[in-house]
């Protein structure tokens, strides 16, 4: 289907499209590590997982985010609606990047999305791929409702009128529909009609009356006359409120739309806490948790799956809009979270500053949503084992548990917990302590010093491993460097004007290195002290595991010395 674009794109233009190389990176990809590579292409690998965050792609308060550098850059991101990139979150990151881009760089962003735009209504395969008119919708909305000030260069849409004109008989009905509605979208940045008739107060108007909420959308954001545009935006709250599903908020029409366009939302003010009425539970983005150990560092990855624990990525940012809903006085539809201010959406909502989750790896944004650390200490590991196999989710309401779900947890681990002296010297004395009476076994290991600690999964105990271990040999010395050569004799200069010059005699061999030095022996193994607490029914086959698990074994021997250098060889 892509292939066919490009074909598309080749007919349109004068010549062939450049071909660019791109880079398609491993997944599963963490904001950390989107936010290091810091390139276009980085960005449409991450955006390809189900789990992406568009937040990612703009400056924001909370986590990491990145910072495209160029031109080039900004150009790879855009183009990727067609390498593979999920079109939602491909649609919000641009959109993210278009609010925070200085006018220059962001003209070059929209520049770009004309081109892809006018690619997509040209295809002559557009009304049968339905993967095509996704990334269409998409690429329209971004183009229609980019912010003011971000417009594409005269000679850009002369030019993409010029293609489009000569496409048109070769471009399918739904193509032409798109056609006119981006023309359409140019003269209204004049302040025209397709007709070229002015726009005015009154064709607003007839818009309301109409209910077109989709062109007043549009008007609100593409008006050159800043008066104008705030006149489209508040009939657009007016045609919302009279469709809205809350027919209360009918009766307090007027109240409502000020209270809009003033905050861009219609946040209730409550005097006490709701009443549950849903809690959309599979709808929720993560469904269980794995805390992957690194058990050297005492600290755990935390990252979060859907149906399988071989798809877990990093946990995505939750916004509990939609997922929880609540009855409410004074309407009889319940209401949810309020939606984002730019929405400008009248229904009843709840601030999402009010709202809270009860778990302290949990940080709220200045968007409402909740960001999960990356990274978790081994005492929030041990406190979540501690509770079993499951995560209790609280749902707070100024402070106050108003619902509850629960995601599961997995525990895995990273390596084995080793303790191990400096070279040559006997292992160390360590005691251990096992607590099998649980849901998952807690392991506590330390030789003087402050335990360390691991939690594992009951059938996983068997793979793991607790070391007392020798130091390492200390590695041989080097060995010496041979004796440099010795010179050779010069040759004679020539005399005039009979005698002709003789070469110099070659210098000798330098001499062979010396031997490296034995490496050193390992140190003993050393001692596990081992205590265990047990279900009385599994404590013999804990027993066993144990043994298996528990190991003093030797230091390795220390590798030998490097041979030393040869010596130089002699000047001729």
């Amino acid at each position: 289907m892509r292939a066919a674009v490009i074909v598309s794109l080749a007919l349109l233009s004068a010549c062939h499209p450049r071909v660019r190389r791109h880079e398609n990176y491993r997944l599963p990809m963490s904001e950390q590590t989107v936010a290091r590579i810091a390139s276009g292409d980085g960005l449409v690998s991450y955006l390809r997982q189900a789990d992406a965050d568009p937040a990612v792609c703009a400056p924001r308060e909370y986590g990491p985010y990145v910072v495209l550098p160029n031109q080039r850059e900004l150009e790879d991101l855009v183009d990727g609606i067609g390498r593979g990139v999920r079109v939602e979150p491909w649609e919000a990151c641009v959109q993210a990047l278009l609010r925070v881009l200085p006018p220059s760089l962001g003209a070059h962003v929209v520049n770009r999305l004309l081109e892809r735009y006018a690619e997509r209504i040209a295809y002559s395969e557009l009304e049968r791929d339905g993967e095509i008119l996704a990334q269409l919708d998409a690429i329209r909305r971004l183009y229609d409702e980019r912010p003011a000030g971000t417009s594409p260069s005269p000679e850009l849409i002369a030019e993409i009128e010029d293609r489009l004109r000569a496409a048109a008989p070769h471009t399918t009905h739904t193509g032409s529909q798109y056609h006119a509605a981006l023309m359409s979208v140019l003269y209204l940045e004049h302040g025209l009609t397709p007709s070229g008739a002015p726009i005015t107060e009154a064709a607003l108007d007839r818009l309301v009356e109409e209910s077109d909420e989709g062109s007043l959308v549009v008007y609100s954001r593409r008006l050159p006359d800043p008066t104008l545009r705030e006149e489209a935006r508040r009939r657009l709250v007016r045609v919302r409120i009279r469709l809205s599903e809350f027919t209360e908020l009918r009766a307090q029409a007027a109240e409502v739309e000020a209270r809009v366009l003033a905050t861009g939302r219609n946040a209730l003010q409550l005097e006490g806490p709701p009443a549950l009425a849903q809690l959309d539970e599979p709808a929720f983005p993560v469904l269980g948790l794995v805390l992957r150990q690194d058990v050297s560092a005492q600290q755990a990855t935390l990252l979060g799956y859907r149906a399988r624990e071989e798809e877990a990525a990093p946990v995505p940012a939750l916004d509990l809009r939609g997922l929880v809903r609540f009855r409410v006085p004074g309407f009889a539809r319940p209401v949810s979270v309020c939606a984002p201010p730019e929405a400008l959406d009248p229904s009843p909502c709840i601030d999402p500053a009010e709202m809270g989750l009860g778990i302290d790896f949990v940080t709220q944004g200045q968007d409402g949503r909740f960001h999960f650390a990356e990274r978790v200490p081994i005492d929030t590991v041990l406190e979540l084992a501690r509770g079993g196999d499951s995560l209790a989710l609280p749902i707070l309401f100024r402070g106050g548990e108003v619902a509850r779900t629960a995601w599961a947890l997995r525990f895995r681990t990273d390596g084995a917990l080793v303790f191990q002296p400096g070279y040559g010297a006997p292992g160390p004395r360590v005691e251990v302590s096992v607590d099998a009476t649980g849901a998952n076994v807690i392991v506590a290991a330390s030789s003087g010093g402050a335990p360390r600690y691991a939690v594992v999964e009951p059938e996983a105990l068997d793979a793991f491993r607790v070391l007392a271990a020798g130091g390492s040999g200390s590695p041989g010395q080097d060995g010496p460097a041979g004796a440099g050569g010795r010179d050779g004799e010069s040759g004679r200069n020539a005399s005039c004007p009979n005698t002709a010059a003789t070469a110099g005699q070659a210098g000798g061999p330098g001499g062979n290195g010396g031997a490296g030095g034995p490496g050193g022996d390992g140190g003993p193994g050393g001692l596990l002290v081992v205590r265990g607490l047990c279900k009385p029914e599994d404590c013999a086959q804990m027993e066993r595991t144990l043994e298996a698990t528990m190991r003093a074994p030797g230091g390795a021997a220390g590798p030998g010395g490097r041979g030393g250098a040869g010596g130089a060889g002699g000047r001729g």
